[in-house]
């Protein structure tokens, strides 16, 4: 069973049985629970407006490491500044938009 379904039916049981006991049956650390209570959704969808321009930036300049690449992101007017290069392994010679 995956982790959010597993988080799922722990949120489904919770007032009947109570958090640790559902937890514990289901083998599900309370910190696992605690943070997809707190990030919903997978870190692919909160962060897919960055993949576009990190890729655009990375074709452009393959030399930038995370800090250059950074002030570029910043510089290009991202809604967020990020250091996480999400898509830094699916760059493959010729992908580049």
């Amino acid at each position: 069973m995956s982790t959010p379904a597993r988080v799922e039916l722990v949120n489904s049981v919770r007032a009947e049985f109570g958090l640790v006991p559902a937890l514990s049956v289901l083998g599900l650390p309370r910190s696992t629970w605690y943070y997809r209570a707190a990030h919903p959704h997978a870190y692919e969808e909160r962060h897919v407006h960055l993949r576009r321009p990190l890729e655009q930036i990375a074709c452009d300049h393959p030399e930038y490491g995370y800090r250059r690449t950074t002030t570029e992101l910043s510089e290009r007017g991202s809604e967020k500044r990020s250091t996480r290069k999400s898509c830094a392994g699916s760059t493959a010679a010729g992908a580049c938009p």
